[in-house]
């Protein structure tokens, strides 16, 4: 075998090594186009059982949140937890169509400011055609609430109304009267004179959420709400600092054990576990936290805008696959003419 031949032979950082010691010309060796390690060398965190598990239910955890339910009403969420469900029975939870949504109350502490009752009482209660009441203004009144407005009866009659706050044993809020002007007459020492009560005087049929019994008005908490839909039984109120403060649930409820938070914040929104559509993201065993840029006030959260508020801030996915986005308040965003950006 000659020489020539016996080098083909030879591996080629031989016939290099050959050449070294002999006037040649260096062949330069190109590196090879994947020189990472392979993909299970690497190391990286993975949730224990992730693969196999069968996950489809998604909690919900809200601290110190003012969770919009139109542009004017906000639930002051002082701290909220529970699971969230899809009213057509699908696993998957799709945050962009709230008429679809559940929330179901474990445990929460919601206040109502009294502007907040107002337009919630004038706008969903008693906004339908035909209603009774209309032009109300609830303002907070020592322990109780004040209530002003108009009742048509054939005409206009304006009232003015003092009443205490409580519930009923199956969790409706009762607003009963003490005191009661209708025009300038005294109406309660009217409304027995008369062998009259305003469950007498209107009718509430038309009305959601609402009913009248004797003078007394009953408010369910829950369905006299816009979607999304909340399901909860109400077991406390008070009036305090001039809001409207209920306890839904309880804390050694089932599901109201605190979730821990992917990031820890003082305002934020999260959901776990199950599977999310948002946009054009799909999330499975969900982990995605919003927290507020501003820790200093609420956390204003508009879920019809949830988009415009997750596009103006910023996110980052963590170790886990757990998705933390850092939003601005909804009424910090810029707005046009038009107002905020397209839902």
């Amino acid at each position: 075998m000659t020489g020539a031949s016996s080098r083909k032979l030879l591996p080629r950082v031989a016939v290099l090594a050959l050449c070294s010691g002999v006037s040649c010309v260096r062949i330069p060796v190109t590196p090879p186009g994947h020189s990472a390690p392979l993909p299970a060398a690497l190391v990286y965190p993975v949730p224990e059982g992730l693969p196999d598990a069968v996950d489809t239910l998604t909690q919900v955890e809200m601290h110190n949140v003012n969770m919009h339910i139109d542009d004017s009403i906000h639930l002051r969420v002082h701290h909220l937890r529970g699971t969230v469900h899809d009213l057509e029975g699908h696993h998957l939870i799709v945050l962009d169509d709230k008429k679809r949504l559940l929330f179901r109350i474990a445990y929460a502490e919601i206040a109502l400011t009294t502007s907040d009752l107002s337009d919630l009482l004038n706008r969903y209660v008693f906004g339908y055609k035909g209603s009774p009441l209309r032009g109300l203004v609830v303002t907070a009144d020592g322990s109780g609430i004040r209530q002003t407005g108009i009742l048509h009866k054939g005409v206009d009659i304006p009232f003015d109304m003092q009443a205490t706050v409580s519930i009923t044993p199956e969790g409706l809020v009762r607003l009963h009267p003490t005191s009661m002007k209708i025009a300038t007459i005294p109406g309660l020492g009217l409304l027995n004179a008369l062998h009259l009560t305003l469950e007498k005087m209107m009718d509430l049929s038309g009305a959601t959420g609402v009913s009248v019994k004797g003078n007394d008005l009953l408010l369910d908490p829950v369905r006299i709400l816009p979607p999304p839909r909340i399901e909860g039984r109400l077991t406390a109120i008070r009036i305090q600092d001039g809001q409207l403060v209920q306890d839904f649930g309880s804390v050694n409820a089932e599901g109201a054990r605190p979730i821990a938070p992917p990031v820890a914040a003082p305002n934020y929104v999260l959901f776990h576990g199950g599977s999310l559509r948002f946009g054009k993201l799909y999330m499975v065993h969900a982990s995605l936290e919003a927290i507020d840029q501003n820790p200093a006030d609420p956390f204003d959260f508009y879920l019809d805008y949830y988009a415009t508020q997750l596009v103006a801030g910023y996110h980052r996915t963590q170790p886990d696959g757990a998705l933390v986005a850092w939003m601005p308040d909804f009424d910090h965003l810029p707005t046009t003419a038009a107002g905020p950006a397209a839902r």
